[in-house]
């Protein structure tokens, strides 16, 4: 267990120090903090239009991240033969892709977590309907800290402790925004005290759950592609898996008691609308608790099976 731990922490920190990690992050962010701008000009519904752009694009930016993180947990280690010096050490090949999976889950997680809480404070600004509209000075000043702060800091390590510029970043912005959403959390627009919460969209952590739950399970499948397939073929592979597991329902659970094909597929393919529950806001509905348990349970029983069939292709696969 030791093992596995230490190769789990060894690759998240490999993973947030990849420059693509902080510059998907980083765009998901401006998405995020220009959406209210952008559905101004929208006559209904323009809060629902922030929420599922913004829940959108979590989904996509995490995908992303999987996707390119796992190419370089396993696959660049293969073509490098720096695998061939971890598994010449008393370290058995389940082992290293559990331990791999794992890191790769906490990259998920840290991602997952700074997209939904700065999600809540961009849906607490609010879309700017009319020319009575008042900014939400707290949270803008406090995302504006966050930046200019993370960015120093960052710099500051990186010049005088060596320490990598990227990993720096994305911790530092991490603790900021931790920092920064439980303080405003406590204040309201006009800075004066609230309630903790108020006025805040606190549901879209339920989301955010939904969403990595699914990115766990796709992680898994990226951690299987990139046994075989390079960074960019690895992308296109959970892509074509991501949009057949959003549509499964459609083209294949409707067919699946009378086609035996169709069965197979709906069977295998993960069904990942199962965790995309935008449409729960529009009415004002909470995701039930009951609901993030039963979508647990269905990612527990995916996940080591998913692991178990990736096993057997790294078993297969030429390392020396």
């Amino acid at each position: 267990m030791r093992k596995i731990f230490t190769l789990a922490i060894v690759s998240f920190k490999e993973i947030i120090r990849q420059p693509i990690y902080i510059i998907v992050l980083l765009i998901a962010m401006a998405m995020l903090y220009a959406s209210p701008w952008f559905s101004m000009f929208t006559l209904l519904n323009s809060s629902k239009l922030v929420r599922d752009m913004g829940l959108a694009t979590i989904l996509l930016s995490v995908l992303f991240i999987s996707a390119f993180s796992a190419s370089g947990l396993i696959f660049k280690e293969i073509e490098n033969k720096t695998a061939v010096t971890v598994l010449s050490k008393p370290v058995f090949r389940f082992q290293f892709l559990i331990g791999k999976y794992i890191g790769l889950l906490f990259g998920i997680s840290l991602a997952v977590i700074q997209l939904t809480l700065f999600l809540i404070l961009i849906m607490r600004i609010g879309v700017p309907e009319t020319a009575q509209f008042t900014l939400d000075k707290p949270v803008v000043y406090s995302l504006e800290f966050i930046f200019v702060f993370s960015l120093l800091w960052a710099a500051v390590m990186n010049y005088f402790f060596d320490k990598p510029f990227t990993s720096s970043l994305v911790i530092a912005f991490f603790y900021f925004l931790l920092l920064v959403f439980f303080t405003v959390s406590f204040i309201n627009p006009d800075f004066q005290p609230q309630n903790f919460g108020a006025g805040m969209e606190l549901g879209l952590f339920k989301a955010g759950i939904l969403i990595f739950l699914s990115m766990s399970i796709l992680g898994s499948i990226a951690i299987i592609g990139s046994i075989r397939f390079n960074m960019i073929s690895n992308l296109v592979f959970c892509i074509a898996i991501f949009f057949t597991g959003m549509t499964a329902d459609y083209f294949f659970g409707r067919f699946a008691d009378s086609n035996i094909v169709c069965k197979i597929i709906y069977s295998i393919i993960p069904n990942l609308q199962f965790f995309w529950t935008a449409d729960a806001f529009l009415t004002n509905n909470t995701i039930p608790s009951s609901y993030i348990v039963l979508t647990s349970l269905y990612t527990v029983i995916y996940i080591p099976t998913a692991l178990v069939f990736g096993w057997f292709l790294f078993t297969e696969r030429e390392i020396s």
